[in-house]
């Protein structure tokens, strides 16, 4: 017979031996899996010498019974054991060396074997055969393939290249790839592609990616947070290189906490979370900041009409020590003012990282991030009768964190990792009322009375985290940790002061007031495990579980928390999901207002408050169609235990709240639910790209004593939510882009008044009522971005940018204008042109 084999597994050259013969073969199949054959050409050869030759090392035998050929394991001999050769590398960034995390490795022709690198760029694989064939996928980078030979190495540095068009740069359609176990719920995106959507203080911001993503919305304008699967912004978790950061957003809301030139990855999970998260329901954004190019020196400064930022990073020692810098200031309220006169809104951040290699398997990492928001509010009324009205509202919040990280390989298959843990957040609310009128007896003297009201409220954590990360075989990837936390609550202190020159206010004065919630110690450890590993050739899981233990004061909460994310292959390229994943939150942010400017109390669980606890199940289909678009659509159920609602009686009548009072005494608690489908179309290849996402959710809470008990739609309910989003590239200097969003009214909400109540705060209900009036949220975002490349490692950008082009008045803050309650809207956003240029070497 005349045959040829090509490399690859004894199963199959048998399989194909079987079908050019036409004899009928036996033998087991699990067997001659684990045996690689090399390539080999026979021509005009007996059938006898080419089964012995493919057959030869591999401890297996031949012979013929009742025409039918046995091939079976030589006596005494383990058929299939040949010496398995290992393949360790790290992949790297091939302009700055830093290394990539998550980058996915298929083996061709291979099925889908393959891994992922872990948070450091490992990866470890092993082989029958001393030569392998890897093919590399990432994001924004040009894919890769490379030949491994066993005599490398024992450490491979691979490098791969970013991507010369940002648009051209995402991988989709090719079956050999190996995909993520969950990609529906967890966004991971391109961060080069950023650059090209419309920018908002001409800052290239993560919240214009994540706002027109499906399950991730923008209440408005303003809103305080981004909302996830109808959950409050306090159930997200953003972790900036591990470090908790408690306010996500900027200008409440504007923009985010994230500043997009500091970081190499981003993950953000809306559901099917692994084991190694924990402490908030609705979401985790998990932030890898750059480490530091080690061999140049380099950076990008942005200068525009309404903020400006500079990052920079480089070698201290060559190939030793890094740093990395980013600063950014916002300015655009001079803007804003021309149309919201008294408008003071501005923010600043900076992002810092050091990074010192001791050895190959030894690293040092220190990360820091400090932030600070500025907002006032002055207008004047003036009232028939000669009176003048003047109110100023001033906010100030701080954020600040910390990480110190200690990486220590003791093989490529086994990464530890040691981190100490910092973080605070601090709020500093204050108003001034001033009235001034003239006086009762003597018209002509003017009289004033003023009124300073101020509160403050912090919460400071403290602690440290040991996790492990260990590759067993090809078909397991293992991950474990453990972790503390010391938590310290300043949860509020009010003041209130008056200044009189009435004479019959001074002859009767009104108290002064002071209101404290008490300083609150907590703490909360836990660990995890879970293993990620492949079940059969269609099928990939994720199976984990996390233990957290929590107290406060005398009270001690436990929590076990399975979860468990399984992939099965309907189609090469099309994809079946199903999770389930149970979380639990023991602290708790309340917002002394539902609609209008936040103030935010972070306190703990106590032995009143309970944990959040929730239980989310998700069920999604992706695929690939044509080769240019990717398709999903994923549907939820999320159910809440123990969620915590501010009561608004608080607000109205400090009188009744007593000195040193208890916080878990203001709060109505319940349950709650949330539950929709998401779809998205992405057209991801080609000159013109861009995407469409809609989401159908419904979000509620039944609180006993709020509403007789009835379930009503949460103030974060948004029935509908739709984005659009084009891109498209004229020639290789030109990108045009725009983002429509629309978000539907939402239903009335409810009053978190106890039923109880009602009838003594009739007035209230109705002025609530009054105050959280909205419509629905709609606004269209133009940009354009040019290109001139100066050198090989110069180049400059103008970025042109129109924000709400049709001038929509979505509303960001209510305020009284007179005595008859009537009620008008600030807009922090209106119309806005931005001109913004970016020099990167």
């Amino acid at each position: 017979m005349t045959i040829d084999f090509a490399s690859g597994r004894l199963d199959k050259c048998v399989l194909q031996l079987q079908q050019a013969t036409g004899y009928s073969f036996a033998y087991e199949t699990s067997g001659l899996q684990t045996y690689e054959v090399k390539p080999m050409s026979f021509k005009e050869e007996k059938l006898q010498v080419v089964l012995e030759q493919l057959l030869q090392g591999s401890g297996y035998i031949f012979e013929e019974r009742h025409h039918v050929i046995l091939i079976g394991p030589a006596a005494g001999r383990q058929p299939g054991k040949r010496p398995l050769y290992q393949f360790n590398g790290v992949i790297e960034d091939k302009q700055t060396g830093e290394v990539l995390k998550g980058v996915a490795i298929s083996l061709p022709g291979e099925g889908r074997s393959g891994t992922f690198t872990n948070q450091d760029g490992y990866f470890s694989l092993t082989s029958p055969s001393d030569t392998l064939k890897l093919r590399l996928s990432y994001l924004s980078y040009k894919p890769v393939e490379v030949v491994l030979q066993a005599a490398d190495a024992p450490l491979v540095r691979i490098r791969m290249d970013v991507a010369p068009s940002s648009l051209d740069s995402v991988l989709v359609g090719d079956p050999d790839d190996v995909v993520p176990v969950s990609p529906l719920s967890r966004v991971s995106p391109p961060i080069n592609r950023l650059f090209y959507l419309p920018r908002f203080c001409g800052d290239v911001d993560l919240i214009s990616m994540l706002k027109i993503t499906p399950g991730i919305q923008e209440a408005n304008d303003g809103s305080g947070s981004l909302i996830v699967r109808g959950g409050a912004p306090d159930q997200n978790l953003l972790l900036l290189d591990d470090a908790n950061v408690f306010n996500a957003t900027h200008l409440f809301g504007l923009v985010s906490t994230v500043n997009v030139n500091a970081v190499e990855n981003l993950e953000i999970y809306k559901g099917a979370f692994p084991a190694r998260y924990s402490g908030r329901i609705s979401s985790v954004w998990d932030v890898g900041m750059k480490d530091g190019d080690p061999q140049q020196l380099h950076g990008a400064l942005s200068v525009g009409t309404f903020a400006s930022d500079i990052m920079l990073e480089g070698p201290i020692i060559k190939d030793k020590t890094t740093f990395m810098i980013a600063a950014r200031k916002s300015y655009h309220d001079i803007y804003v003012r021309l149309f919201t006169p008294g408008v003071k809104l501005q923010f600043q951040d900076m992002n810092i990282k050091l990074h010192h290699r001791f050895s190959d398997k030894d690293h040092l990492y220190l990360s820091g991030y400090a932030s600070k928001d500025i907002f006032n509010l002055n207008s004047d009324t003036f009232y028939a009768g000669g009176n003048n009205q003047t109110t100023g509202i001033s906010f100030r919040t701080t954020n600040k964190a910390a990480s110190l990280r200690w990486r220590h390989d003791y093989s490529p298959r086994l990464t530890t990792n040691l981190s100490i843990l910092y973080s605070t957040y601090n709020l500093d609310a204050g108003t001034d009322f001033t009235l001034e009128m003239p006086g009762r007896r003597d018209p002509d003297v003017q009289y004033w009375n003023g009124l300073k009201e101020r509160a403050t409220s912090g919460v400071y954590d403290i602690g440290g985290k040991w996790d492990a990360h260990y590759q067993l075989g090809n078909n397991h990837d293992i991950e474990a940790g453990l972790y503390y936390t010391h938590h310290k609550f300043d949860p509020y202190h009010f003041t209130k002061d008056w200044a009189l020159q009435d004479p019959a206010l001074i002859a009767n004065p009104p108290p002064n007031e002071e209101e404290i919630i008490r300083d609150s110690i907590s703490s909360e450890s836990g660990l995890y495990l879970e293993d990620h590993f492949n079940i059969a050739s269609r099928w990939t899981a994720s199976a984990g579980l996390h233990f957290n233990r929590y107290v406060q004061n005398s009270k001690t909460y436990l929590s076990l928390q399975p979860r468990i994310n399984v992939r099965y292959e309907l189609h090469p390229g099309w994809f079946l999901y199903g999770a389930y994943v149970k979380m639990q939150q023991n602290v708790h942010r309340l917002s002394a207002s539902q609609t209008s400017l936040p103030i935010d109390t972070w306190i703990p669980s106590t032995d009143k408050l309970k944990p959040q606890v929730s239980n989310q199940v998700s069920l999604g289909v992706s695929g690939v169609v044509n080769g240019l678009f990717d398709f999903s659509v994923e549907s939820y159920y999320k159910g809440i235990k123990d969620v915590a609602e501010l009561l608004l009686l608080r607000l109205v009548d400090s009188a009744e709240v007593t000195k040193n009072t208890s916080w878990d005494k203001e709060v109505a608690t319940g349950k709650g639910a949330a539950y929709g489908i998401e779809i998205s179309l992405r057209r991801t290849k080609g000159n013109f790209t861009g995407w469409f996402s809609y989401a159908l959710s419904w979000s509620n809470r039944t609180l006993p004593e709020i509403n007789n008990g009835l379930t009503f739609p949460y103030k974060y309910d948004r029935r509908h939510n739709l984005n659009l989003v084009a891109l498209y590239k004229l020639g290789k200097t030109l990108e045009l882009s725009g983002v429509f969003s629309f978000q539907s009214k939402p239903q009335a909400p409810v009053p978190i008044i106890r039923t109880s109540d009602l009838s003594y705060d009739a007035e209230l209900v109705k002025e609530y009522a009054a105050t959280t009036e909205q419509r629905a949220y709609h606004r269209l975002d133009l940009g354009i971005s040019w290109l001139n490349r100066y050198s090989s490692r110069l180049h400059g950008t103008w970025n042109l940018s129109v924000l709400n082009v049709y001038n929509r008045a979505n509303a960001f803050y209510y305020f009284s204008r007179n005595n008859n309650n009537q009620l008008d809207r600030t807009v922090l956003l209106p119309v806005s042109v931005i001109l913004t240029y970016t020099l990167s070497f």
